[in-house]
């Protein structure tokens, strides 16, 4: 143990420096949180501000360089570009390999901002305060043991080569978008800058983040060793995965004895479902038909008594009708007797077709018949209705 520590780089001892602070920070949360302190001593004040000033000084110092960081971070800087002697162009990462990093990581995020605003009392501003710390912690496993982002997307060699290694405190600090608060804001204000002044300096001098123009990333230049940590874990995983499995299989076997429960609670739980589902369904459908059966007795009995009166309305309408009929044809029939005497008399104008049809469509309606016929009677309304049959008579005979 003495010669593993003794063979550490300082940069590699600054890390697990920061691990054992990030991770007590941590574990310190998570306690108080189980045990419903959480809030009592946020109120104090002195824990956070305890966190606020570590992590404050950290992004400070990121923004000089002192040389304790580690070169992946400290590349950004013109003191540490030392350029080939045979002049090259840069090669980084694509900007598409770092859209997708960057889109995992607003889909993580958005799905916690989500639990958020639909279980706010569950995933509170707590919950969201051991998530960024948990970030931390997860942020120096990243660098020491385990990348998920260098293993499955960018592919980078280490993190001397990291394209996005400043995004860290970005990172660290989205879960505070959430947490209104002087200690989240200010931490998180100086995490987009520390990342504004990344992104400008790739933009404007990209020779510095790459290997082959910068001599600073080379591994023969390298006095940090970090991507060690990764090769020995790396090497002593595939060397005894075998009695790993053996050690870890009683969880495995506990794990999927678990598994069995859950799935067997989970058919109790589905076969219930679908028993309550029949007996409602049963219930629905009994409870429809008497309401069927009650509906078409109400309409039955309505109709019943409704049909006198249908009669009557359709008796009244039938006897107007019959009135208005003969009167018509009364009408019809005397001036189709005149009109036989007269002699015959020329084919009818276009203009005198128009006028006809005027007169017609000014006729009086059948609204207005019955309405004659069934106000009290009187020889002048009489006459009227016989005048106006008699016109639209003529105009109709003119036609043809």
């Amino acid at each position: 143990m003495r010669k593993y520590i003794k063979n550490l780089s300082k940069t590699s001892i600054m890390h697990y420096m920061k691990l054992f602070v990030r991770g007590s920070f941590f574990i310190t949360a998570v306690i108080l949180y189980l045990t419903g302190d959480i809030e009592a001593v946020s109120k104090k004040g002195i824990f956070p501000l305890i966190v606020w000033l570590w992590y404050f000084v950290e992004m400070v110092l990121r923004l000089f360089p002192t040389g304790m960081e580690s070169m992946g971070c400290e590349k950004v800087f013109k003191k540490n570009y030392h350029p080939p002697k045979v002049e090259r162009e840069p090669k980084n990462q694509s900007a598409k390999t770092t859209f997708i990093v960057a889109l995992v990581w607003f889909a993580l995020n958005g799905a916690i901002f989500a639990l958020h605003f639909i279980f706010p009392k569950f995933v509170d501003k707590y919950v969201l305060a051991l998530v960024a710390l948990a970030y931390g912690v997860c942020d120096i496993i990243c660098i020491l043991f385990f990348c998920p982002f260098q293993t499955w997307f960018m592919k980078n060699r280490c993190c001397t080569t990291c394209r996005i290694y400043n995004w860290d405190f970005a990172m660290l600090c989205t879960p505070f978008l959430l947490i209104p608060s002087f200690y989240t804001y200010s931490l998180l204000g100086m995490a987009l800058i520390i990342l504004a002044k990344w992104e400008i300096t790739y933009k404007l001098h990209p020779e510095r983040f790459s290997e082959r123009t910068n001599e600073s990333l080379r591994c023969k230049n390298c006095t940090e060793k970090l991507c060690k940590h990764k090769v020995q874990l790396q090497h002593y995983i595939k060397k005894n995965k075998d009695i790993l499995f053996e050690k870890l299989e009683p969880a495995f076997n506990l794990i999927d004895g678990q598994a069995d429960g859950i799935e067997e609670t989970v058919s109790h739980i589905e076969e219930g479902i679908h028993e309550t589902y029949e007996k409602v369904k049963d219930k629905t459908v009994e409870a429809y038909g008497k309401v069927k059966d009650k509906t078409e007795e109400k309409i039955s009995a309505a109709a019943e008594v409704l049909r006198p009166a249908f009669d009557k309305v359709e008796d009244g309408i039938r006897t107007a009708y019959d009135v208005v009929k003969d009167k018509t044809k009364e009408i019809l029939g005397i001036e189709k007797s005149e009109s036989a005497e007269k002699t015959s008399e020329p084919a009818p104008t276009d203009e005198a077709i128009d006028t006809a049809l005027i007169d017609v469509a000014d006729a009086p309606s059948s609204d207005d018949v019955d309405d004659a016929v069934d106000a009290p009677s009187s020889d002048a309304g009489e006459e009227a209705v016989v005048a106006s049959c008699i016109e639209n008579c003529d105009s109709m005979e003119e036609i043809t």
